[in-house]
């Protein structure tokens, strides 16, 4: 079986986003976004409203560690969590 390596954000142009996280907010549900998510595009997710954005492959280095994803890197972590805008 050959592996197509594509993003969620592959299939789903950003500016399309607004009204795909819009459909769980009428009915009073979440919005999670997944799915091979970059540092680059999460200012734009965030603006969304999209309540929670998993960014596992983000949050890693390539080969090191287990898994396809490699090992998580405390400084990507950290930078990451400086997308996350602040609710007032």
């Amino acid at each position: 079986m050959t592996r197509i390596n594509k993003a969620s954000l592959d299939y789903y142009h950003l500016k399309k986003l607004p009204h795909i996280v819009d459909d769980p907010h009428t009915v009073s549900k979440e919005a999670w976004l997944r799915g091979s998510i970059s540092h680059a595009r999460l200012p734009v997710i965030w603006n969304t409203d999209v309540e929670v954005v998993c960014v596992r492959r983000a949050a890693c280095v390539a080969g090191d560690g287990i898994g396809r994803f490699g090992g998580r890197d405390q400084r990507l972590v950290a930078e990451l969590v400086t997308t996350v805008p602040i609710q007032e």
